[in-house]
């Protein structure tokens, strides 16, 4: 029995001991830095800390779908609330959105700096992982706006048009609001996931209005190639426990406007309850409201994978290799390389989703992980070496 236990125990440590020196030097590493750009690189190596930083997954969920599940529940409860000011602003067709204002914790040496954030597809001001990337720009010194779109975050729906990735016109709108109360002074932008999607649009489609209203970027887990994001969440475990789940989400929004959607000829409920997916969704509702043929003509419009060449301004961009929403290898890394180009890539080799989660425990909740410490660092950089950042473009 002595003998069977020793070795039983020996058999333990040595699976422990391996796993420990996979975890230090094969799943922990520094990120990579991909750009053609000389000056944004420099940027980051002498004013970005986390930049060069190891980035330590949480060792118990450093799988990219646990840390994309965990990025909610391992961050800030529901119940905080941030003491933001709201603001509605209408849009040009009715519409209306919120803009939520957080001041800056202090300001160092006179500097200002003002921050709009675009948050993910069903994501508010109030979600735990935009709470928590709040907290950490305004204790960077920088104010910050936070956008709820049409219908979401208690803004009541107007019109019969949500938001989408297929129009610009509503952050063409915010922009010149923001443009108007500052006085022409410019912005910095941080867009998350689908917020990403909405601002790389924006700076390739309109990069004249773009040089005149925004310093820069940084974007978090951002999709640049809407087919092979839809392609990644339809495989077999990633379906079942993300696609399925945000589908449920869209469709349960959309139905809390029953009233006002009844009338309009692409809105159709029992069709909108059969969609299981996210490409469903896409095919049966949002590409018909905004007058696609299909979701694969609306997946090709609103990707920016072949577009990025023209970039008016820096655009920083934070990605998990293993996010199970866009694999590393649908990562426009030959267009960052290219030379002069306005794109740095920023890439961990685990971090999933807007999680980047640290620590040991899965349920221990904390508001500062790699994600909001990295963009902590980049805010503050931008906003005490301002100069220097905007002379990248």
């Amino acid at each position: 029995m002595g003998f069977f236990a020793i070795n039983y125990m020996t058999g333990l440590s040595t699976v422990f001991a391996i796993l420990m020196v996979y975890y230090t030097f094969i799943v922990s590493q520094k990120p990579k830095i991909y750009t053609g750009n000389r000056k944004m690189r420099k940027f980051l190596k002498d004013h970005v800390e986390y930049s060069q930083k190891i980035y330590w997954p949480a060792p118990l969920i450093w799988n990219g779908i646990l840390q994309s599940i965990f990025a909610v529940t391992d961050r800030l409860p529901k119940k905080l609330k941030l003491p933001y000011n709201r603001e509605i602003v209408k849009l040009r067709d009715g519409g209306q959105v919120g803009l939520d204002f957080l001041a800056a914790e202090k300001i160092v040496n006179g500097n200002k700096l003002t921050v709009l954030l675009l948050p993910g597809l069903t994501s508010s001001a109030q979600t735990s992982y935009v709470k928590s990337l709040v907290m950490a720009i305004t204790k960077a010194g920088a104010n910050v706006h936070v956008l709820n779109n049409r219908g979401i975050g208690g803004v009541p729906l107007t019109t019969a048009k949500s938001f989408s990735a297929a129009t610009i016109n509503d952050l063409i709108d915010i922009l010149e609001h923001l443009n108007i109360k500052y006085s022409g002074e410019k912005i910095f932008i941080i867009g998350t996931s689908f917020g990403g999607i909405t601002l790389n649009r924006y700076l390739t489609k309109e990069p004249e209005a773009a040089r005149t209203r925004i310093l820069g970027a940084l974007i978090i887990s951002s999709v640049f190639d809407l087919e092979g994001c839809s392609k990644c969440i339809e495989t077999p475990i990633t379906k079942y426990l993300i696609n399925y789940p945000i589908c449920e989400d869209l469709k349960r929004r959309m139905q809390y406007y029953d009233d006002i959607l009844n009338d309009q000829p692409w809105y159709n409920v029992e069709k909108m309850k059969k969609c299981k997916t996210v490409r469903d969704f896409d095919r049966e509702i949002t590409s018909q409201s905004y007058g696609f043929k299909s979701d694969v003509d609306y997946y090709a419009e609103c990707s920016t994978i072949k577009k990025l060449h023209l970039l008016p301004v820096p655009l920083y961009s934070l990605n998990a290799i293993d996010d199970p929403i866009q694999y590393g290898k649908y990562l426009p890394i030959d267009e960052a390389e290219a030379e002069n180009s306005n794109l740095t890539l920023i890439t961990t080799r685990h971090g999933g989703h807007l999680g980047f989660l640290e620590g040991l425990s899965p349920f221990r909740k904390k508001n500062f992980h790699f994600m909001e410490k990295f963009t902590q660092d980049f805010v503050q950089a931008v906003l005490h070496h301002q100069e220097e950042f905007v002379t990248n473009a």
